[in-house]
C-alpha cells in the first residue's frame, strides 16, 4: 500500500466528522459501532484492511479456472505461434538446428538444379566429430564411427543432388498429404525421393537399413524403379530359404533361389544368393536370370573358381556406391580447422560438399568438352 501524506490523512478525518454532523441520531450508533478513530494509525489500518478486501475480491474474479486435463481426452493443441515468435523446445515444431537450416535449404536448392541421372543411390554419411552433443551417432561400420549423420541422394559420380542432417526422431509435420508413414527409416527415403521425376525409368538403390515392402511398392506407384537389400524379418510370409537352411554343407556356394510376388498390384522380386554369407535382394524391376559368373577363391582347392551370380546382384554392386565414393572424395580433401561449435562443424562439412559437387561438375563438363591443360 502506498504511504499516506499528514495533509491527506487530516483531510480524511475532516470528511469524516462532516459526514458524522449531518446524520441525525448517528451518534450513538457510531459510538457502539467503534467508527472513531482516535489516531492516524487507526484510520491506516482501516484504510489497509480496505484495499485487502478489494484486492481479494478481484484476484477471485480475476483468475482463471485450473486446467484440468482428463486423461481419456486428447492432450490440447500447442499454442499457435505469432509471426517472428520463437518457438519453445517443447513445441512440435521446434528445429533442433534452426541455426544451420538456411544455409542447408539453399545448398539443397543449387544442388538440385543439376539435372538427374538416372540411377541414384541412398545412404549415410558421417560428418566426423567427437564433441559432445545430442545429435552425434555412433555408427560401428562407418570408417569414421562418430560424428553427425546425414542422409544423402547421389549419382554413381558421386555429385550429391540433396542431403538433411539427422537431428532424432522424425515428425509427422514433415509426411505431405499422400505420402505413407514408413517409419523413420523409410521415410527418409521418400523426403529425398520427392524431387526426382516420376514416370521416366529413374531408379534408386539403398541398403538393408532402409529396404522394405511397403517402401518399393510405394516408389513402384510413384514411377520410380528400386533395389536394395533387405533383412529378412522384414520379408514376411515369405518362403526363401533361412540362413541356417543355406548355410549347410550340402548347399553349394553360388546357390540362389526367385520369388515373385504381387503387392499391391506391383510385381516384386525377392532373391537370396550364397557368397560367404547369405545375401537378400528385393526389387521391382530385376530378378535373378539371366544369370553370370563371378569368381571367387575356394579354400579347399587353394583357387580362384566361377560361381553363379543372379544379374540382381551385379545392378546393385555396380550403382550402390555413390555415396561411398562422395566420402572417399570428402577423405582426401576437406576442411582441417577445428571448432567446438557444432554449428562451425557441420558448416566445414557443407562447405566440402560444395567443393566436391563443384568438382565432380568440373569432371563431368571436362569430358564432354575437354578442355587444354594450358587454359
Amino acid at each position: 500500500m502506498p504511504r499516506l501524506l499528514e495533509s491527506e490523512i487530516t483531510k480524511y478525518l475532516e470528511t469524516l466528522e462532516d459526514s458524522e454532523d449531518g446524520l441525525d441520531g448517528s451518534d450513538s450508533e457510531v459510538e457502539d459501532e467503534g467508527h472513531y478513530y482516535q489516531t492516524a494509525r487507526d484510520v491506516l489500518r482501516d484504510l489497509e484492511n480496505s484495499d485487502e478486501g478489494e484486492n481479494a475480491q478481484s484476484d477471485e474474479v480475476d483468475a482463471d479456472p485450473p486446467l484440468v486435463i482428463d486423461n481419456d481426452q486428447n492432450m490440447p493443441d500447442p499454442p499457435i505461434l505469432e509471426a517472428g515468435e520463437a518457438v519453445p523446445q517443447n513445441h512440435p515444431d521446434y528445429d533442433r538446428l534452426f541455426k544451420i537450416r538456411p544455409l542447408e535449404e539453399m545448398l539443397n536448392c543449387q544442388f538440385g538444379k543439376v539435372p538427374l541421372d538416372q540411377r541414384l543411390s541412398i545412404d549415410e554419411q558421417m560428418c566426423a566429430t567427437k564433441m559432445s552433443h545430442y545429435i552425434k551417432q555412433y555408427m560401428p561400420n562407418k570408417p569414421h564411427k562418430w560424428g553427425f549423420k546425414l542422409y544423402l541422394i547421389c549419382s554413381l559420380q558421386g555429385y550429391a543432388h540433396r542431403f538433411e542432417v539427422y537431428s532424432g526422431g522424425g515428425s509427422k509435420n514433415n509426411i505431405l498429404p499422400g505420402e505413407p508413414d514408413l517409419g523413420e527409416s523409410g521415410n527418409t527415403v521418400v523426403r529425398l525421393a520427392r524431387m526426382v521425376p516420376r514416370n521416366v525409368n529413374h531408379i534408386i538403390y539403398f541398403d538393408n537399413f532402409y529396404t522394405s515392402v511397403p517402401l518399393v511398392t510405394y516408389l513402384a506407384k510413384e514411377g520410380i524403379f528400386s533395389l536394395g537389400t533387405v533383412r529378412v524379418n522384414r520379408l514376411r510370409n515369405c518362403k526363401l530359404p533361412d540362413k541356417n537352411t543355406i548355410m549347410k554343407k550340402n548347399v553349394p556356394r553360388g546357390f540362389y533361389e526367385e520369388n515373385v510376388a504381387t503387392v499391391d498390384d506391383i510385381d516384386v522380386s525377392a532373391v537370396v544368393w550364397k557368397d560367404n554369407k547369405p545375401v537378400n535382394l528385393l526389387s521391382t524391376y530385376v530378378g535373378a536370370e539371366p544369370a553370370i559368373t563371378v569368381t571367387r577363391f575356394d579354400k579347399s582347392k587353394k583357387e580362384r573358381v566361377a560361381i553363379p551370380c543372379p544379374k540382381v546382384i551385379k545392378e546393385y554392386n555396380a550403382h550402390m556406391g555413390g555415396v561411398d565414393l562422395l566420402d572417399s572424395f570428402i577423405g582426401r580433401y576437406h576442411i582441417t580447422m577445428k571448432s567446438r561449435k557444432w554449428t562451425m562443424r557441420l558448416f566445414y562439412h557443407f562447405l566440402d560438399l560444395a567443393v566436391i559437387n563443384s568438382w565432380v561438375m568440373f569432371k563431368k563438363a571436362d569430358n564432354l568438352m575437354p578442355i587444354a591443360a594450358n587454359d
